[in-house]
């Protein structure tokens, strides 16, 4: 499988967020700056999530992840995209680009059961992934993983969802520890 790292134009952001990319219920972001960490959560306003104040964000659905990084005095948007999605974005976020190879895999999150929700025990407070779930099954980040064509050992994570695995399901060959590309 293909996917795409596209170099996005501040001007541009607004208009990514305004394309069937980001379906409702199935769309998280989270994100960070000095004083504040935002873990993953689904996304319920784009202002906040597209707030100046954080330094990093990752929004991110089944189909794309947009990203914003500081890095020095500039601010980076990009957007992550395999191919169906890629082919139907308008001709202007296609833009400037390269393409790698993608291969599914998973993100066991860390975290417990309190109160019907999932959170990690961060000192001086929870941290809530707004995943309700149980004790009976553990939070699980499906991930794209992007690697380049010249040097596969270069990869980048793209998000896609948060899940709940049933923990009876863990022996199943999809969840056992890989090495590293394996």
């Amino acid at each position: 499988m293909k996917g795409w790292l596209l170099q996005l134009r501040k001007e541009l952001v607004s208009r990514v967020a305004e394309t069937d990319l980001w379906p409702a219920g199935e769309t998280w972001w989270f994100g960070w700056n000095e004083g504040e960490v935002r873990l993953p959560t689904l996304l319920k306003d784009w202002r906040e999530a597209l707030a100046e104040k954080w330094e990093v964000f990752r929004i991110f659905s089944p189909r794309a992840e947009l990203r914003r990084e500081r890095r020095g005095k500039q601010v980076v948007f990009s957007l992550l995209v395999e191919e169906e999605a890629y082919s139907a974005l308008p001709p202007e976020l296609k833009g400037k680009g390269d393409w790698f190879l993608v291969e599914e895999g998973y993100h066991l999150l860390a975290g417990e059961p309190r109160g019907g929700r999932w959170v990690k025990t961060q000192y001086p407070r929870y941290l809530d992934y707004g995943v309700a779930g149980d004790g009976d099954a553990y939070v699980v980040a499906r991930v794209y993983k992007y690697r380049d064509r010249g040097n596969p050992s270069f990869s980048l994570v793209r998000y896609a969802g948060l899940v709940l695995v049933p923990k009876k399901e863990r022996s199943q060959e999809k969840w056992q520890l890989k090495p590293y590309g394996g």
